[in-house]
């Protein structure tokens, strides 16, 4: 037994782990649960706990970054395919709101910059699709005259804005 700060514990609980290698304790790293497996009945105990958890939004964003450009191998890829099959999504029979689509139709595609040369207004919109509708006209329609750099009904000029 030795007697230190207990500030000092976990180191001086570390070097004894290096130093005796201990057979019976599975933990390599001190105050670390890495490698230890539990049962199944822990297992469940600790699901049930977290259930019902309302987690925070800083938790949440904390959550998203730690996985935010994780790389999974082909072996944990194959893993999760199996894991997933014959299991229905767990988005099945729902819909994205209006507000949702918007955010994400502005994340993926680039915004359309409609000029109208008659009232010299101009107005931005998130995709092709929302300027078309706007337009009255189709989405092959934008990207038409986005190509051509020509005015669409002799008064609108498009741009697009953002990604190309």
């Amino acid at each position: 037994m030795e007697y230190c700060e207990p500030s000092q514990t976990i180191i001086r609980e570390q070097h004894y782990l290096d130093q005796l290698s201990p057979e019976y304790n599975i933990l390599l790293v001190a105050s670390s649960s890495l490698g230890k497996l539990h049962t199944e009945e822990t297992k469940l105990k600790i699901s049930n706990s977290l259930k019902g958890r309302l987690l925070t939004e800083e938790v949440k964003e904390k959550m998203s970054l730690s996985r935010t450009g994780k790389i999974f191998s082909v072996k944990t890829k194959k893993i999760l395919s199996e894991l997933r099959k014959g299991k229905a999504s767990p988005f099945l029979g729902k819909k994205h709101s209006e507000e949702t689509r918007i955010k994400m139709s502005e994340g993926i595609g680039s915004k359309v910059e409609v000029f109208n040369k008659d009232t010299l207004e101009t107005k931005i919109y998130p995709s092709n699709t929302k300027a078309a509708e706007a337009l009255n006209c189709s989405e092959n329609t934008i990207r038409y005259y986005l190509k051509l750099n020509k005015p669409y009904k002799s008064k609108y000029f498009f741009k697009k804005i953002g990604r190309v």
